[in-house]
């Protein structure tokens, strides 16, 4: 049930080169926050209901959907959606 709740639901899904965002979260929900642990660093990652996607990492905005792995021990990630 984790797995299908972080991976598919919230949209965080490991890949080789980091993890994609790619949500299906229900219409109602406007914002949540969830922590991940990913490949020894902790992503925060807020999300909102904006109607335009954007993703920031550390305030900055990056291209796409993939967040790169980090060697940081914390990343903040907004996800705009």
């Amino acid at each position: 049930m984790h797995v299908a709740a972080t991976q598919y639901i919230l949209g965080t899904m490991p890949v080789l080169s980091g993890f994609i965002i790619s949500l299906c979260v229900p219409v109602s929900w406007m914002e949540f926050s969830v922590k991940r642990n990913f490949r020894g660093c902790e992503y925060n990652i807020s999300y909102k209901k904006t109607g335009t996607f954007s993703v920031r990492v550390n305030g900055i905005e990056v291209k796409g959907n993939i967040i790169a792995s980090r060697e940081a021990k914390e990343v903040k990630v907004e996800v705009n959606y």
